[in-house]
């Protein structure tokens, strides 16, 4: 192992410890996880061919963030990569979702979808402010402009589901 892919004992010493880093890590991997469901869910249901493509490319983003922090919490050396149980960190956001599906509008399915955003995105502000070392760090914080930039899009989304709904697709 060369010591770039490696964090050195000191450098963990003075900021956190290498478990206490895979913790963390393993919480926003879940957070991606719910985030991942509740996109795909979000596809399933809506009836906007827009809004499915948009719900489908977050689904795809959170399921590589999964793997990136996995690896990362491989790399960190952890043989534990398991996010938490979803039944202890399935956040409120990404629930709401349900009660919106049931329905069926488009601006409400947004709307959760942006609460959901909005909770992933204080989760990484959290982590992103332990200041993590090196490359983890540097994934962590990568990750977290991705998901503002989620939120901003679901932010947007949801103002325009506000003026008047999404138009539902023809059926065919």
């Amino acid at each position: 192992m060369t010591s770039e892919s490696t964090i050195s004992e000191s450098t963990i010493s003075e900021t956190k410890s290498t478990e206490s880093i895979s913790e963390d890590l393993r919480e926003l991997t879940s957070i991606c996880q719910d985030g991942q469901l509740g996109y795909l869910t979000a596809a399933h249901q809506v009836e906007n061919s827009q809004l499915k493509t948009i719900f489908s490319s977050y689904a795809t983003q959170r399921s590589r963030f999964v793997r990136d922090l996995e690896d990362e919490v491989r790399r960190l050396g952890s043989t534990d990569t398991e996010a938490p149980s979803p039944l202890g960190s399935l956040h409120r956001g990404w629930m709401q979702l349900k009660g919106a599906i049931s329905g069926g509008s488009g601006a409400a399915i947004v709307a959760a979808c942006e609460t959901g955003e909005d909770h992933a995105a204080a989760a990484y502000e959290r982590v992103v402010d332990l200041e993590l070392p090196g490359q983890t760090g540097t994934l962590v914080a990568r990750q977290w402009e991705a998901i503002k930039e989620a939120h901003s899009h679901m932010l947007r989304l949801k103002h325009e589901g506000e003026q008047a709904d999404f138009p539902k697709d023809a059926k065919a």
